[in-house]
């Protein structure tokens, strides 16, 4: 992490400071000197919608996991045998 010992203040008014908070709020940003200090360096900053993302990446999670326990499952008793049942238990 980079060290931060530099303070930079100015002053804005009450409907200036209202229009960073409300950016802010639209951007999902909570921390104001992060906010300021990208505004600032790039001049813009990305709200990415990860919803989808974030479910994929919890359904793939849930699969692994299932598929972990198949693993561990084979590994302690006659993997044969485990994989028939298994296989057995899907089908319809």
């Amino acid at each position: 992490m980079q060290l931060r010992d530099k303070w930079v203040h100015f002053v804005m008014s009450q409907d200036e400071l209202e229009r960073v908070q409300q950016k802010m709020e639209e951007l999902g940003i909570r921390n104001k000197s992060s906010y300021l200090r990208k505004m600032a360096l790039d001049g813009y900053c990305v709200n990415l919608e990860l919803e989808d993302v974030k479910e994929m990446v919890s359904l793939l999670r849930y699969c692994s996991n299932n598929l972990n326990q198949y693993a561990k499952r084979a590994h302690e008793t006659d993997s044969y045998i485990v994989c028939r049942l298994l296989l057995e238990k899907k089908k319809p």
